[in-house]
Order: C-alpha cells, then structure tokens, then sequence
C-alpha cells in the first residue's frame, strides 16, 4: 500500500491534523525517481517524507498512528498505540487513511472511530474506485470522496466498494465482517526512538539476513576501532544457520550481534556505535524488500551521529528503497534541509498550544531549485523550539 493522505482527529496531540502525501504535477530532473504509480504516470505520490520539528511536536505519534492504521487494515485489530493514545476521552477518536494498491491499481479510504481504552470499533467506513489510467491524484481523489460520502449510491459502478457501519450494533457487525474479507499484501517496519515503544510491529522478510557486509560497514564508519564483523552459526538438525555476528574490535575485545541487532557486550559501544546496528538492519530490511510495497519508518536513530553521516545514511536508503515503497524519516539535522530533494519530500511538524499541526512547505516554496534550509532557520515553518522562559529565566536571574 502507498499512503496519499491522512486525517487524525483527537488522538495524540493531532486535532483536525491532515497530512497530504500525494504532489499535482511531475517535476523536471527530481532526485527521487519513481514518484508515479506503475502505468499511471500522473498519479504523483511522495516516496520519501522527511519529518521535522522541536521535540513533542508529534513526530513519534505520528508514526504510531501509521503503524496502527497498518495493523488495522491489514490484521483488522485495534492497537494499543491508538486507543490508548485518545486526547480527550469522553469523545471518540477518528483516524482516516486514503491510499493506494499497486496490485489493482485502486485507490481506498477506509475510516474508523473508537474510544479511549477500548479496543473495539465505534464505527467504520470504507470505499475504493480505480484508478483510470489518465487520473491524477487529485482527480482519483475527487472520485473517492464523492463514493465515500454517497452512503451507497455508487455501489453499482464498476470496480467500485462502498459500505458502513451506520449507527447500530448491527451495522458496525456486517462493516466489520466485509472489512475482514478484503485482502491486502504490503509490508512494513518501524523503529522508533522510544525503546519501549512496541506497537507490534513485524517486517514481511526475515531478520538481518545475510547482510554481514553492510553491518561491517557501518560499524566500521561509526566506530574504527572496529577490525572485522563475521558471521556466527549454531547447529540445527546437523544443518549449520546463521545467528548473528561477531565484532572483533583491533584491541581483540569481541562482541556479538544477533540477527535482532540486540548485542551481547553492547557497553564495548558507544551509544551511536550501539544505535548503527538498528539502523544496519533497518537498511538491510529496505535492500531486502525492494519488491514488496512497504511503509519503512525511521524514528531519530540518528540523532547520535554526525550529520554528515546522517545525510550519507538517508541517502542510501533512499536508493535502496523500492519503486512502490514509502520512506518515512524524522530529524532534526539542518543538513537535511539541504540534501537535493524536492521540497514536496518535507513535511514540517508545528505544535500551536497543544495541537500539533502538519506543514507542507512546497506549497508556500514552490521553487525546488532552492533550498529550504534558510526558511528552517528563519523558523518560517515554526520548527525552532520557543525558548522565552529560558530567557526570562536568565533575566530574573541577572537582577
């Protein structure tokens, strides 16, 4: 699945919150190939979004809610990360995802409620329409909604789904029971900065795979005391399978990484040393999953390393990344800003009081042969966190 919007309404710090993941018109010579859907060229989506603003602007829950919307649509569950996460809870909670299926070349919305501390759904509503081949986002969009809020009356057209679950018991049983019955094949895989942080999350490859050679060169870059990284196997049924790494620093210390990326003798790191072995299987999963459409989201692993390597870092991922997959990036790394990527690939998170909202800064800077890093500083897009009481603090302190 690609995601191409979604709307969040009271949950997390998310208020009337919508992110728009879909761009009108081709770019000449973008950086990012590939942002059409296969034989729909003008069907523009955003393949990489990098993710910005001050801590608590809501760039982790924002992650949180994908996850929990990919769980839903695919497991049909409900997660903790979302019911548990309700903002006010005497009123319900609204989450709705619009994206597309590359299989079928058909674009969805499926939207639901539910309330605070209980996993059960409040109501569910859901439509499809193809996606023709001359259709932009914005047209197939258009066509979507008018499905979505027909309440059925364009049940008949071809290729066209449509139900919900109404305002009884009964209605949100069927919704739920024709919910279960469509099938989606997507993968996805999230790491998040928040290490307790385990809204279960599964990768549809296995773990670090044979990815010793990558592994071996990030360690080496982050840390190069680092010698050699080898493989270590145990016997299963006299068959030899490979459980996970040795690292052999130059002073002869050792120790082992297992194929999780958990490691035994882990203070012989430091914490970014610690951090790059996460971020080495992280890849190795987006170099494995390049033909499966795949949501990957990358919560501030970085945030210990230089940001020199942190641009090289994304770089690689993004040519990595798969023709019909989505990268999802947050940081704080000004050196982002100016990587050569089109501004529609930033999305700016901003918290007015305490609702945060989503900023889309190619549609106030439309001109992608300039960087958007001055605006950053100038804190045009509300990024820079307000540090007034620190000095009204040194203020009252000097009298």
């Amino acid at each position: 699945m690609i995601f191409t919007k979604i709307e969040i309404e009271n949950l997390y710090s998310f208020r009337e919150s919508e992110i728009d993941l879909t761009f009108p018109k081709k770019l000449t010579h973008s950086t990012i190939p590939s942002e059409t859907l296969p034989g729909r060229d003008r069907f523009h989506f955003k393949r990489v979004c990098i993710l910005a603003g001050p801590n608590a602007s809501g760039k982790t829950a924002f992650g949180k809610v994908l996850c929990g919307l990919q769980n839903f649509i695919e497991k049909k569950i409900l997660v903790e990360e979302l019911y548990g996460a309700v903002t006010y809870g005497d009123i319900p909670a609204t989450v709705a995802a619009e994206f597309a299926t590359v299989a079928d070349l058909c674009l969805h919305k499926a939207s639901f409620s539910f309330m605070k501390d209980d996993a059960q759904i409040k109501s569910l509503k859901y439509a499809k329409v193809p996606i023709n081949e001359n259709d932009s986002a914005l047209v197939a969009r258009k066509r979507l909604e008018k499905v979505f809020n027909s309440n059925g009356s364009f049940k008949k057209r071809t290729g066209v789904e449509f139900f919900s679950s109404g305002s009884t018991d009964a209605g949100k049983l069927e919704a739920m029971e024709k919910f279960a019955n469509l099938n989606f094949s997507f993968g996805w895989q999230y790491l998040f900065s928040d290490a307790e942080a385990n809204p279960k999350l599964r990768s549809t490859d296995a773990d670090m795979l044979n990815n010793t050679e990558l592994l071996g060169i990030i360690l080496k870059i982050f840390d190069p005391s680092i010698q050699d990284v080898s493989e270590t196997f145990s016997s299963v049924d006299e068959k030899k399978e490979l459980n996970g790494f040795r690292v052999k620093f130059k002073n002869g210390d050792t120790a082992l990484v297992d194929l999780k990326g958990d490691a035994t003798g882990f203070r012989r790191f430091s914490k970014g040393t610690f951090d790059s072995i996460k971020v080495a299987n992280f890849i190795a999963r987006i170099k494995n999953s390049s033909a499966v459409p795949t949501t990957f989201f990358l919560d501030e692993q970085l945030a210990q390393a230089h940001s020199e390597l942190e641009v090289n870092l994304l770089n690689v991922m993004i040519e990595l990344l798969g023709a019909t997959s989505q990268l999802f990036f947050t940081t704080h790394n000004y050196h982002i800003m100016d990587m050569n990527l089109p501004n529609h690939s930033f999305v700016f998170l901003a918290k007015e009081g305490e609702f945060a909202r989503f900023v889309h800064p190619e549609k106030t800077h439309k001109k992608n042969d300039r960087s958007i890093s001055n605006a950053v500083k100038n804190n045009v897009f509300k990024t820079i966190p307000n540090v007034h009481l620190l000095d009204k603090f040194l203020e009252e302190s000097s009298v």
